[in-house]
This record gives structure tokens, sequence and C-alpha cells, in this order.
């Protein structure tokens, strides 16, 4: 028989002191409330994780584009653009139908001197744009080219109508960017927003933006430098 009597049992129970290594309800509360700080903290972040995501990818694709059209120039020793059309933004409420530059496109020359599309434009997912603003994107500066006027006889229909800027890669591996020693060439990708507007209008002076990518351009050599946050 044991000889615990049910009061040592009792002495012995979760109930008394911490021997049994569990936690006290003040300790619990504390705990939940550092939690929901924590969760309170995070939503935003948490929020803007898909369109990190989707800028980060789109600027992927541009970067690949650059010296896609970069060796392509130089290998075949002709000029190749790539192109940023303007496309109406497709979300709706207010600024909906505005148009920034969302779609990119390799056009290569020939032998009649013309640009033909080296594959399909591609349209930018979700709510990504280029800033058209000459301060977050240097390379937008100035009035859009276009539109083609070779569009329907390089079978490039898709973006006929559509007004564009450019970079050309040059058989030297360099661009037909301005080549001032201060100038820096760059396009900013951030999430479009309905307070923005378009073309080259500003999105508003002191601006910043909780995810973007910006690619700086070096005329002289066509190469690529990459900023975003924590990168």
């Amino acid at each position: 028989m044991s000889s615990s009597s049910p009061r040592r049992a009792a002495a012995a129970g979760p109930f008394r002191g911490r021997t049994g290594g569990g936690f006290t309800l003040v300790e619990i509360l504390t705990v939940l409330a550092v939690i929901a700080i924590m969760i309170s903290l995070a939503a935003p972040l948490i929020g803007d994780y898909p369109e990190g995501r989707e800028l980060a990818s789109e600027a992927d694709n541009v970067e690949s584009q650059m010296a896609y059209a970069r060796l392509i120039a130089v290998s075949s020793g002709a000029p190749v653009e790539l192109r940023f059309y303007l496309e109406p933004v497709t979300e709706t409420g207010p600024g909906a139908g505005t148009e920034f530059f969302r779609a990119s496109q390799v056009m290569v020359t020939r032998d009649d001197g013309v640009f033909y599309p080296d594959g399909r434009a591609q349209r930018f997912a979700g709510k990504t744009i280029i800033l058209g603003d000459p301060d977050f994107s240097s390379i937008m500066e100035g009035e859009p080219e276009g539109p083609d006027p070779n569009a329907r006889r390089t079978k490039n229909g898709a973006m006929s109508g559509k007004q564009y800027k450019s970079i050309r890669f040059l058989p030297d591996g360099s661009t037909n960017l301005g080549r001032g020693g201060d100038e820096n060439w760059f396009l900013t990708f951030v999430a479009w927003k309905p307070t923005y507007t378009g073309g080259e209008a500003a999105v508003g002076p002191g601006t910043t933006f909780p995810n973007f990518v910006t690619l700086q351009i070096d005329p002289f050599t066509g190469k690529v430098r990459r900023y975003e946050p924590g990168r």
C-alpha cells in the first residue's frame, strides 16, 4: 500500500509552486501580449509580401531582357532595343485605366533596318509598374516614342498604337543613353496605388515605397546594378 497521504499528494500537485515546470497565469498572459504585438507589427509586412515578390520577379525578367538584348547586339553586330510600353492599369476604382510603363519587349534589327519583335511583349504581373517620374526612373524622362509605324509590318500588332520608351544596346555593348560623367540611368519598379498618376507626373514630393526595385544601367557597358530593400 502506498504511504502517500492525500494531503501530501495535493502538496505535490500542479497548483503548488513551479516544481512541475508549469507557467503561472501572469506569465501566460504576458507571452500572449507579446505575440499579439508581434502579429500587429508583422501584419503590414505580410500584406506587402505578395507585392514585393511580384516586383522582384518582374525586375528579374527585365534585368534578363537587358542582358539578352546586350548579348544579341554584341553577337549580331546590330543594334537591339528594349522597349517599355505604356499600358492602362487594369485595377478597378480611382485611378484605374491610367497608363503606366508596364510591358517590355526586345526588338532586333534586320537587313532592312527595321526593328522586329524578338518574342511577344511581356506584360507585368499584378500591380507592378515602372514609375514614369524621372526622379525615380531617369530613362523615362522626356516624351514617349511611337506608336511604331512598322508594328503591323513586323507582325507586332499587339503593341500597335502604343507609346513607349526604349533603351538601345549597341554592337560594342554600350547603350544610346547619355554618357555624362555624373548621369545615372535607372528604372524603378513599384506596386501601383490609386494615388499615382501616369506618364511623367510625379507620385508626390517625398514619396516613399515599402517595396521597390531599382535597376541602374551603366551607359558605357550596358551592365546593370540592382537595388532593393534588404539587399
